[in-house]
């Protein structure tokens, strides 16, 4: 006869597109296999936020972050891993110019910078955009400056390569995923 909140929150699990049913899947095993962290600090990770889908629908998804800052050898490098695309890769290289701007004493010629999108090879198509941009820059400076990252917190955003904040896609359907994924920043 009278319909409450918490019936509107089980029609709202039950009538999930196939699309959100994989991706709650996709987030239930990451949290379970503790991919995805959403308590406490750590040094050099964070939670990264993007999307995926097709041109009709989109869903978010957390994307964990990690890097590693050493020793390295002559020039330093920056390596990027996990299945990454064309445009994802050019977004490393602005950040990186970004970092060696900033840092540059701190790392020229002293220091391999490593980067790492966890367990994107399962996403199928792996990390395309340059959505990850800050939380790449995030990971990179945690790690080089020893600085821990809060994992109850997520980001996306873009960076030009003069470190500038670009336009955000997709913001319902991450902050979508980093509710259901339990992150509270």
């Amino acid at each position: 006869k009278i319909v409450e909140p918490k019936h509107i929150q089980k029609a709202k699990t039950l009538a999930r597109t196939l699309e959100q049913q994989i991706v709650d899947k996709y987030i239930e095993n990451k949290k379970k296999y503790e991919v995805i962290v959403t308590h406490g600090s750590m040094i050099g990770r964070v939670n990264g936020l993007a999307v995926m889908g097709s041109e009709s629908y989109f869903s978010g998804l957390v994307l964990p972050i990690e890097s590693e800052v050493a020793p390295g050898g002559k020039k330093n490098e920056f390596i990027a891993t996990g299945k990454l695309g064309e445009i994802a890769k050019e977004a490393i290289k602005n950040v990186s110019a970004i970092i060696l701007k900033y840092f540059g004493e701190d790392i020229n010629e002293k220091y391999d910078i490593f980067i790492q999108f966890l367990q994107t090879a399962s996403e199928g198509g792996g990390v395309e955009g340059d959505s990850a941009s800050i939380a790449v820059a995030t990971a990179i400076i945690s790690a080089l400056k020893e600085i821990p990252v809060r994992q109850d917190t997520a980001m996306t955003g873009s960076l030009s390569v003069r470190g500038e904040v670009l336009a955000v896609g997709g913001v319902t359907q991450k902050v979508e995923a980093a509710y259901t994924a339990g992150i509270k920043r």
